[in-house]
């Protein structure tokens, strides 16, 4: 087993740049409330109980960032890597609620409460969502005021 000390040494004389920026897309903040519906495709691997979501309406979850290839969500059930979803974002413009559909690429366990912060990659980009989504978080992180009423911290 290596030490702390070996492990840094190591890193150190890596070839890999230690600048290397591994996004692609960048990422706008945002607390847009969301709710996250199973796609079909994956029902029979994931299924809700009643005391989390429903089979019609799915879970309560928050958009925590947006980018052109992806969003981020925050949530108290966790959802495995693979899953795609279905997910209606209601930012914070007076413009109808933005459906997209996703499959999540990361899910980690944010804390104990449990919130799990799942990072998804958009099946299909329709630019004037996701440029209209970019458009509400920047508006939103020039007011102060991260989210729609629904927002949770």
């Amino acid at each position: 087993m290596l030490t702390h000390g070996q492990l840094t040494r190591m890193l150190a004389m890596s070839p890999i740049p230690q600048d290397l920026t591994v996004r692609q897309h960048a990422r706008y903040a945002c607390a847009f409330p969301a709710q996250v519906a199973i796609a079909a495709s994956c029902t029979e691997k994931v299924r809700l109980t009643r005391a989390v979501g429903s089979t019609t309406t799915g879970l309560a979850a928050t958009v925590i960032d947006v980018s052109h290839a992806g969003v981020g969500l925050s949530s108290t059930v966790y959802l495995p890597i693979g899953c795609v979803l279905n997910i209606t974002i209601n930012p914070a413009d007076d413009g109808p609620p933005v459906v997209v559909v996703a499959t999540i690429a990361r899910a980690i366990m944010v804390d104990r409460s449990p919130t799990y912060q799942l990072g998804t990659l958009l099946e299909s980009v329709d630019e004037g969502n996701v440029n209209r989504l970019i458009a509400a978080s920047l508006l939103a992180s020039e007011s102060g005021f991260a989210g729609g009423d629904d927002a949770k911290s």
